[in-house]
């Protein structure tokens, strides 16, 4: 018989990594809307541009963002663990 024990990572790398992502996200956006811009330009020669507003499209977009983010962070939390047997031990 060989015993192991399954263990999980703290809850606080779940708000450590959703916090960094959002920064990269966050410099992201920043630099991407800096001055010289046209995100607008580019938002009106899309296909769907006549079905939304530009705010409307941004405000879905960026709450879709947000959604996907803490999806893949939470996952990335809940799917690790750290599994210790007699001898050996295995990060999954």
């Amino acid at each position: 018989m060989n015993p192991q024990v399954t263990i999980k990572r703290s809850p606080m790398v779940l708000i450590r990594t959703l916090v960094a992502i959002e920064f990269l996200f966050f410099i992201g956006y920043w630099l991407a809307t800096g001055p010289d811009s046209y995100k607008y330009e580019i938002y009106t020669k899309l296909f769907f541009s006549g079905l939304f507003s530009y705010e409307t499209f941004k405000l879905f977009f960026l709450s879709g963002a947000q959604l996907l983010i803490t999806i893949y962070a939470f996952a990335r939390w809940y799917y690790e663990s750290y599994t210790v047997r007699t001898g050996s031990m295995t990060h999954q």
